[in-house]
């Protein structure tokens, strides 16, 4: 028998654009309209490389990146990548300040990505490099019918909190996967732990040590997808170095759909004069039945339960001494390990649209504060 084979190679490039509303990460500021755009190759000339150039925008973020990642490597399952990127962020949540803090974050640097022999289903990458963070200068403290004292107290958070700086890192991840679907997964599990080391050079403004330890596990309870049981946990601390900074997006702000629904961003943690200042440890669960609405798990429904506390905001001796006095009794909240909880439902749709919607109601609401019973949290994106 002769067989003639035919090969055609398809299209490997790729122009997308995507309009969203909100963000899932716990610590994005995002809670507005985003509209993004990406141009990418996933076989670069027909060498095997990848590539990506993305942007987004909406009123909170403005990110920019461009990456490339070649998979195989000196012959080898290795992983190699470069990355640079520019981002944008506007911190609309923190008050007491003259205006919003604008973080301006720009960076690059360099991967790699392998498989530990015998541990085919573990993954690590290694990753190194540099980030200049820029905040508008000028910042005062604006405490409404507040002294002179509690307004120095809050000047001296937003000097530190958002302060300038250049600072080289190096992280390393350590995963693994082994859920039975990569969209609609019913039963498994994955975890990744991921530590960050901000170098605390001479002359650097930020020098910290991060952990952060994330899990998930599914099981069918009834059928296969009728009823579903999933569970996630996370668990993270950092701590500075040499008495450096620590960046504040580095440090936990706890609340909201990516953590803790039900609680606006940074609810769960300290708060100094109800602006969220951050905290250097945090953990928080979340426990959902998720039921099925559609054969096609175009439409899902979910009852969920979540808890979790942020705590011990980085302090310096003139900060500790500032709250010693007596006038500013009461300026720091939640500084110690409370653990606040909220239960709920949501929904999640496919069609027309992927749309997250989750309401969330708090189980130890803080009425002395003004909290309100509930919060409802929507995020959305459309590929066109």
């Amino acid at each position: 028998v002769n067989l003639d084979l035919m090969l055609k190679e398809i299209k490997t490039g790729n122009l997308s654009g995507q309009t969203g509303y909100g963000g899932a990460d716990p610590q994005s500021p995002t809670t507005s309209v985003r509209v993004s755009a990406s141009v990418s190759d996933r076989n670069l000339f027909g060498t095997g490389i990848r590539w990506n150039l993305s942007g987004s925008l909406s009123q909170q973020d403005r990110v920019i990146t461009l990456n490339i990642f070649k998979p195989w490597l000196f012959d080898r399952p290795i992983g190699g990548g470069a990355e640079i990127y520019h981002r944008s962020s506007f911190y609309e949540d923190f008050n007491n300040v003259s205006t919003a803090p604008k973080e301006e974050l720009t960076g690059g640097n360099g991967s790699l990505l392998f498989f530990i022999p015998g541990w085919p289903d573990l993954s690590t990458s290694l990753v190194g490099g540099v980030e200049r963070i820029r905040f508008q200068q000028g910042l005062r403290a604006e405490v409404d019918g507040r002294s002179l004292n509690q307004n120095q107290l809050m000047q001296s958070f937003i000097d530190r909190r958002f302060a300038s700086g250049t600072s080289g890192f190096v992280s390393a991840t350590l995963g693994q996967d082994v859920r039975n679907h990569p969209v609609f997964p019913n039963r498994g599990y994955n975890w990744s732990l991921a530590t960050r080391f901000g170098i605390p050079a001479l002359n650097s403004t930020f020098g910290y040590v991060k952990a952060d330890f994330d899990v998930t596990w599914l099981t069918p309870l009834i059928g296969e997808y009728d009823l579903i049981f999933l569970l996630h946990g996370h668990a993270g601390i950092t701590e500075s170095l040499r008495s450096r900074l620590i960046p504040y997006r580095d440090l936990y702000n706890i609340g909201g759909p990516g953590s803790v629904r039900g609680f606006e961003f940074g609810e769960i943690g300290p708060q100094l004069f109800n602006s969220s200042i951050g905290a250097k440890k945090a953990f928080w669960v979340n426990a959902e039945l998720i039921c099925s609405i559609t054969q096609d798990q175009s439409i899902r429904a979910l009852l969920f339960y979540d808890g979790g506390a942020g705590w011990d905001t980085p302090l310096t001796d003139a900060q500790i001494a500032l709250l010693d006095d007596p006038i500013n009794a009461g300026a720091l909240t939640n500084n110690r390990f409370r653990y606040r909880h909220s239960v709920g439902f949501g929904i999640r749709l496919l069609k027309p649209a992927p749309m997250r919607i989750d309401w969330g109601f708090k189980l130890d609401r803080d009425k002395r504060r003004g909290e309100r019973p509930y919060e409802v949290h929507f995020s959305m994106s459309q590929d066109f």
